[in-house]
């Protein structure tokens, strides 16, 4: 980790601390911000990539003490990839030092994807915000440039949440028992559907992990309708690119969910499941056949009808300790992301984890800036996203057990 990179972090820490308005600045500036801050300002914020990129470049501007020329050619950007050297770990510890600990939404850092190797504008970027962001740039003036940052600063910040920190998880302890105890109490809060959705997408991820299994298993927010998202389903499983398996979860009785399965059919699906709390041996399988075969007849689909908690069994029963860990991280990342203003939901995510004992003593706590471990987090990152890049699929899983054991 260079001196210059901690001056850069620093620099920007001061204006978080700062904590400006966000006061409106002249028409050719709030165009370029608008496509940047938009993904941060609506009612369930998402981490804008492109803010963090524009953010992380005007800090190496500020430091300088001048605008940056950023065309390629310029002593200002590395010849061989045509942007500032050392962006890309600055940009890691924006996110990882300054956004995630105030709970705004960000990526692992913004130049982490391969859409940015081959420069600043990428022409397989998938919108153009950082490319307009860059052409505003080159005619601003310092000034600008500063009350640009300020502004970007703002708009991070009305992002952030105070919520419920997650306890570090006692792995060793996550028995197939102590599991289903856990779901026992998760459930028995109203949650609007949420915990059971969250719960089953992620059991479902980590068992097709561990079996080997093909696909890629997609949830979206509790909240938002498959009609409104286009969603086949509120938990889908993506095979070469097309939606394979659609579930609809609910913590209601099953027949509320018959209404949303023309989505399903729209897709193109064959099959859909329902999973539901109230499928028990009580429900007959002539009962079942009365009641959807006009459903069926109409939508061309074949509906099945499954038991929530028996499904979280079978999951369960086949990924070990360690991938019942993750599972309870990856629920309370979703939380975090479409849950932010119903804190009390992550509160009580949290308190079921210390009731069934599953917390370790203490939080974990934040790693200071200038802590040695917190440069190896961001080395091991950067590792990582490599090895994404290769697809290497058996060294990933490897890493994952071993961060999993030392977590």
């Amino acid at each position: 980790m260079s001196a210059r990179s901690e001056d850069l972090v620093e620099l920007l820490r001061e204006r978080f601390e700062k904590m400006p308005a966000r006061v409106q600045l002249g028409q050719a500036a709030e165009d370029v911000l608008a496509p940047l801050e938009r993904p941060l300002l609506g009612d369930e914020p998402r981490h804008s990539q492109a803010a963090e990129a524009a953010l992380t470049i005007i800090a190496f501007s500020l430091l300088a003490g001048r605008v940056l020329d950023l065309r390629l050619g310029s002593p200002d950007v590395s010849p061989k990839t045509g942007r500032i050297s050392g962006d890309r770990t600055v940009g890691d510890l924006v996110c990882e030092r300054l956004l995630m600990p105030r709970n705004i939404p960000a990526t692992r850092g913004p130049f982490q994807s391969s859409t940015w190797r081959s420069g600043y504008r990428a022409s397989q970027a998938r919108a153009a915000d950082l490319s307009e962001f860059l052409s505003w740039h080159e005619n601003a003036s310092l000034a600008d440039v500063d009350q640009f940052c300020d502004r970007l600063v703002a708009t991070f910040l009305s992002a952030a949440a105070t919520l419920e920190p997650l306890p570090k998880v006692d792995a060793s302890s996550l028995t197939f028992a102590r599991f289903r105890s856990f779901l026992d109490e998760l459930f028995q809060v109203k949650s609007g559907g949420a915990f059971e959705q969250y719960c089953f997408a992620a059991l479902l991820e980590r068992e097709m992990s561990t079996s080997g299994v093909d696909g890629r298993v997609v949830t979206k927010s509790v909240r938002s309708s498959d009609s409104a998202t286009g969603a086949a389903g509120d938990v889908i499983v993506r095979r070469g690119g097309r939606t394979a398996e659609a579930y609809e979860v609910t913590a209601r009785p099953w027949r509320t969910k018959l209404g949303q399965l023309s989505t399903s059919a729209r897709a193109g699906l064959t099959e859909v499941t329902i999973v539901a709390k109230d499928v028990g041996p009580d429900l007959r399988g002539v009962d079942l056949e009365a009641e959807l075969a006009l459903l069926q007849a109409e939508l061309a689909v074949d509906v099945v009808v499954i038991d929530l908690q028996g499904s979280l069994d079978l999951f369960s029963g086949r990924i070990g300790r360690f991938e019942r860990a993750d599972v309870i991280r990856q629920v309370y990342s979703n939380l975090v992301q479409w849950h932010r203003r119903e804190p009390h939901l992550i509160a009580s995510f949290v308190t079921c984890i210390r009731s069934v004992a599953l917390a370790m003593d203490e939080v974990e706590e934040a790693v200071l800036p200038n802590d040695p471990v917190e440069v190896d987090t961001a080395d091991a990152r950067r590792m990582l996203e490599d090895l994404k890049a290769s697809e290497s699929a058996g060294a990933l899983r490897a890493l994952a057990r071993l961060l999993s054991q030392e977590a």
